[in-house]
């Protein structure tokens, strides 16, 4: 190794398998294509790379340049480059067998067009778990990055750690670099020569190395951070600082494995980085511990009493977010099959497992300031491939069960039921009133269903348009980090929105206020959350569901579900006991529409959706009604036995991502309400092929 303090500046570059194509073009523009750039530019700056595998692809197909230009950085030993799970999973989220196939894609990757066999792996989300080392080096990883957080408590004396250190499970054992807290925020927020004085810090304190590992967004595509970053030139400015200091050389972390030994042997507790575990708790909690941690600082104790504060850890999000938690049980559902399917045909169905692959890209499974749980279109791509895997299965002689299934798939101690022949798959939750939670098609791949309730997060208790600190660049003019941003809540949004506790599920029964209007339907939330309760399936045939709820709302709902073989055909029949006869009430749907569409009805002019908020809407006795959706295609058909009075709103999110808050539309909301003193409804719902 060259003399002097070995420094690992590494950057990961990540999107998510299916986000928008202008996202990739601007996170290239504006971030990754001008770092490649600088360093391209100076050879004697060593670093280490991780790019997922959805950003491989696309710099593979649309910036073949860049391949070259990195494959000659490999050649002069210039840059490291790191391997890991190809779609970027959690690894604590997927099965061992579907972990070590994604590593060794993302090793069969890099061997192919850059003729390296990686070393590293990269941790996605940096969630750490006791026994990954047994299962990273079964797969051949040698070392991988965390915080140097998740190491404060887990050495031998709680002493700071500086140097890589080694994990082990059960015998198995990988290295951990450790990432240093205050890098990960000066990069790229503070003066380059400030930057590097970090760095002499960690060497006079007696470190044998120092760790930067973190986004390449940061580089020009987080709020704020493009003119600094390139304009002004900081990251050239930094490169030529740690360059020019005789102090510091640029290190690949493989030579450091191979030239410095580890420095202790830690068991590093189930977590991630710092902000993510915050992120993981419930609203009250995450305000508790904010105040805490203020508290804290102005006492003056927090960098050594931050290790301790803990948050939740990743997998909490599934028990905070029902929709992801279905959605990560399905997925695992898919790849149960998946392994049955091969072992019994004795064949690799390469196109099924790269499906299930993408849809277990770690961004739709959870939400904080990153984290795209809200993202419609991240959803949708899950369900989609996941739909895609079903669909080879079926083609591999494997078609799904044609009765229907009962089981917890969901893990929430509750039955659920699911089934559909092919192509059209459905599953009904008895937590939730027995309602519909998935439907989809695998030839159109797409859930219809897939509508992510308005939960209260922990940046909505913030006042409406309460000025916040943190806006604007710092006194420096350099940029504030978006973990320092504070956005302000539109006041419009929570005048116009209300909050749900029970996730959008279709064909539930709900009771109906007199006068009750669309208006206040979309204002509902704990009106409609009062209508679930646990349904109990008093008889399942194959083809067939009869459900009873005994609802809050003070009535008994009888309500049995007929699928067609194929399971693109689904009816209802609703029946209500109690209440007073001349109650109005209702059967909610809730349909995903990402795109632009429509809702018509026969004799009535067609409503636009184009993808914004408007005003909520009402249809009168109509029999049949289509909801259309165009990008993707979808078309749903309802049919009923007697004319209904159709009410209508979008349901609207309200999300704080990086660059502030911003309303997204999750689906549209239906009630269909028969004529009054009408206590039994037939509805049939057909989910349409696409159109070509």
């Amino acid at each position: 190794m060259e003399p002097g303090f070995p420094f690992h500046f590494v950057l990961h570059d990540h999107q998510p398998y299916g986000n928008f194509p202008e996202v990739f073009e601007a996170a290239w523009e504006r971030a990754y294509g001008p770092t490649l750039a600088i360093l391209d530019r100076h050879p004697d700056f060593r670093f280490g790379l991780h790019i997922t595998g959805a950003l491989w692809e696309w710099i593979e197909r649309h910036r073949p340049q860049a391949m070259e230009t990195i494959a000659g950085m490999v050649t002069r030993n210039q840059v490291e480059l790191i391997g890991g799970p190809f779609y970027e999973p959690v690894l604590a989220l997927v099965t061992p067998r579907d972990a070590a196939g994604q590593i060794g894609l993302m090793r069969r990757f890099l061997e192919r067009h850059f003729g390296v066999a990686s070393r590293g792996a990269w941790l996605a989300e940096r969630v750490w778990q006791p026994d990954l080392p047994e299962l990273l080096e079964d797969a051949g990883v040698t070392f991988t990055f965390v915080d140097d957080t998740h190491l404060f408590t887990a050495g031998p004396d709680g002493k700071r750690i500086g140097n890589h250190v080694l994990a082990e499970s059960r015998g198995k054992r990988v290295a951990l670099f450790p990432i240093d807290f205050k890098l990960r925020y000066a990069i790229p927020f503070q003066p380059a020569a400030q930057t590097v004085q970090r760095l002499l810090e960690l060497q006079a304190a007696g470190c044998s190395s120092a760790t930067y590992a973190d986004d390449g967004e940061k580089l020009g595509l987080w709020p704020g951070t493009h003119d600094w970053v390139w304009k002004e030139k900081w990251f050239e400015n930094f490169v030529r600082t740690v360059l020019e200091t005789p102090e510091i050389h640029t290190a690949l972390p493989s030579e450091t494995l191979d030239h410095l030994p580890a420095e202790d042997l830690v068991y590093p507790p189930t977590t991630s980085y710092d902000e993510l575990g915050e992120w993981a708790l419930p609203p009250g909690r995450q305000a508790q511990r904010k105040a805490l941690v203020e508290c804290l600082e102005r006492s003056g104790v927090l960098e050594n009493c931050r290790p301790l504060i803990r948050g939740g850890h990743f997998p909490v999000f599934l028990a905070r977010y029902p929709e992801a938690n279905l959605m990560h049980k399905w997925m695992l559902e898919v790849s149960r099959r998946l392994e049955r399917t091969e072992t019994e045909t004795g064949r690799t169905l390469d196109a099924a497992r790269r499906a299930l692959y993408q849809a277990q890209v770690n961004c739709p499974y959870w939400h904080g300031l990153f984290g795209g749980l809200y993202m419609p279109v991240l959803r949708h791509v899950v369900y989609a491939r996941l739909l895609t895997a079903e669909r080879e299965m079926a083609r591999a002689q494997a078609p799904p069960p044609s009765a229907l299934c009962r089981g917890d798939l969901d893990c929430d101690g509750r039955e659920e039921i699911w089934g559909g022949g092919g192509p059209g798959r459905f599953l009904f939750s008895s937590r939730w009133s027995g309602g519909l939670r998935i439907w989809g098609r695998w030839d159109a791949e797409q859930a219809v269903t897939d509508v992510m309730a308005r939960r209260r997060e922990a940046y909505h208790l913030e006042a409406p348009e309460t000025p916040q600190a943190g806006e604007g660049p710092a006194e420096d003019g350099s940029p504030r980090s978006i973990h320092d941003m504070q956005a302000v809540m539109p006041r419009v949004f929570a005048e116009r929105c209300g909050w749900d506790h029970a996730p959008r599920v279709s064909g539930v029964e709900v009771t109906l206020p007199t006068g009750f209007s669309a208006r206040q339907l979309l204002r509902a939330g704990s009106w409609r959350d009062a209508h679930f309760a646990p349904a109990r399936a008093v008889e399942v045939a194959d083809t067939s569901i009869t459900w009873e709820i005994d609802s809050p709302a003070g009535f008994r709902a009888h309500r049995r579900i007929s699928a067609s073989a194929d399971g693109c055909e689904l009816q209802f029949d609703h029946a209500l006991e109690g209440g007073g006869e001349e109650d109005r009430w209702g059967v909610e749907w809730n349909l995903a529409l990402p795109g632009r569409g429509l809702v018509a009805a026969p004799g009535r002019p067609a409503v636009t959706l184009d993808g914004a908020w408007h005003e909520p809407f009402e249809i009168e006795a109509t029999r049949r009604l289509t909801v259309r959706s165009e990008a993707p295609a979808a078309e749903v058909h309802f049919a009923f036995d007697v004319p209904c009075h159709v009410m209508a709103h979008l349901v609207e999110t309200l999300v704080r991502s990086e660059s502030g808050f911003e309303g997204v539309i999750q689906g549209l909301c239906l009630v269909f309400s028969p004529p009054r003193g009408r206590r039994k409804l037939k509805v049939a719902v057909s989910l349409a092929p696409p159109r070509s």
